[in-house]
């Protein structure tokens, strides 16, 4: 994210880079924003989870340059504010995107092609606003309500198949 931030300053990109949580390598971090001028990014250190709505309500995309992920809860959660992600193209983080025209999922090590994305949302706001309406749309597809009904929905199906049933 840093690699992110500091492209976006050399282009000249306004940005404000938010970082919540903490972890051992954060004076590291702290170190590569002084070395690299980066004067817009803010380490807040760990945050409650019900203040963590108000980081998203002012943000534009939520950046995720991972390696390995599932569905990582973050970009729905982002989603559902209107955020765009910005991800790592791991797991069906792609198909997803893909799929519902929410985002960019480059390679995780690509952190140029994911500034570039930003500064494309920047110079294209009508792009960005498509992006995040088309989010808020398809947030909905990771609440829990959601993930219990595909858990409902299994048992239907594999109660309508003619499997041999269960003796008792």
């Amino acid at each position: 994210m840093l690699e992110i931030a500091r492209y976006l300053n050399e282009w000249g990109i306004p940005y404000r880079l938010q970082l919540l949580g903490n972890g051992s390598n954060r004076p590291r971090y702290e170190q590569y924003v002084m070395d690299n001028d980066l004067h817009d990014v803010i380490f807040h250190g760990w945050v409650p989870r019900d203040t963590i709505g108000q980081y998203y309500a002012e943000s534009h995309f939520v950046l995720l340059p991972s390696q390995s992920e599932g569905w990582p809860k973050v970009l729905s959660e982002g989603m559902a504010y209107g955020v765009v992600p910005i991800a790592g193209a791991v797991s069906g983080i792609p198909r997803f995107m893909e799929e519902t025209g929410v985002g960019v999922a480059l390679p995780y090590t690509d952190t140029e092609g994911m500034a570039a994305a930003i500064a494309g949302y920047a110079r294209d706001p009508e792009r960005w606003q498509a992006a995040s309406s088309a989010g808020l749309r398809a947030a909905h597809r990771f609440s829990y309500t959601a993930y219990q009904q595909a858990v409902a929905d299994l048992f239907l199906i594999r109660g309508a198949c003619d499997c041999p049933s269960r003796k008792r």
